[in-house]
């Protein structure tokens, strides 16, 4: 049942995911167009895309240092936990298929576990594995012609750990039984505040982790009770 539920998850999210992937894809070669290591002349459509990557403002000496590659990061994540968030919990009213998911052999907080597992275990892997492949490329000799040490990650790691802020902040939304415009999107809009009080908290990325899994915390108690007290009918 727990495979059915995760197969059923991740299907119904994968052209989300899909257009993650790829943009976060078009952010990682705009950064390899920065650092002059690759060339599309050849391929005219994709040459023009890379070209105007190459636009973006990227440092071109130090990558992991540029604004403009967290910038990029930031966006895209926040787009995608958003959407996801909402596409898991509206979705399913739209399609009207509350009653029936509900009303499987497992418990009500189980089926909300497993959604929130999915889309928070996909967002840390696609976002995770894109800075591991970024780091890896600029930590291989030869690739660039820029000093690089494992540290100057730090900024785009602190962005990936607290991101799952909106992405819980959205499920929420979606799954709260209440009026759009009355409270429904007030934990979106706590979501903005505490994503911004857990990226800026001292000392490092130990504590941005540890206040991440706090709030999340406050979140899935949120949300649990919200999905026990919803009318699916």
């Amino acid at each position: 049942m727990y495979k059915t539920l995760v197969m059923k998850e991740l299907r119904e999210t994968a052209l989300i995911w899909g257009f993650a992937v790829a943009a976060i894809a078009y952010a990682i070669f705009s950064v390899l167009i920065g650092a002059n290591r690759l060339s599309f002349e050849g391929v005219p459509l994709l040459g023009w895309i890379m070209q105007q990557a190459s636009l973006s403002g990227f440092n071109r000496n130090f990558i992991f240092l540029d604004a403009g590659l967290e910038t990029k990061f930031t966006t895209m994540s926040v787009l995608f936990t958003i959407g996801v968030g909402l596409l898991q919990t509206l979705g399913e009213s739209v399609r009207g298929t509350y009653p029936f998911l509900l009303h499987r052999p497992m418990s009500r907080r189980r089926i909300i576990a497993v959604k929130l597992a999915v889309g928070t275990g996909v967002y840390l892997g696609i976002s995770g594995g894109a800075i591991l492949i970024l780091g890896l490329w600029s930590a291989t000799p030869g690739t660039h012609p820029s000093p690089f040490e494992w540290s100057m990650t730090a900024g785009v790691w602190r962005i990936w750990i607290v991101m799952p802020i909106f992405y819980f902040g959205a499920f929420l939304t979606g799954i709260r039984p209440a009026r759009w415009y009355g409270s429904r999107l007030f934990p979106l809009i706590a979501a903005v505040f505490f994503y911004f009080l857990a990226s800026s908290f001292p000392n490092g990325f130990a504590s941005n982790a540890a206040m991440t899994i706090l709030i999340v915390a406050c979140f899935t108690v949120c949300i649990f009770v919200a999905s026990e007290d919803r009318d699916y009918s």
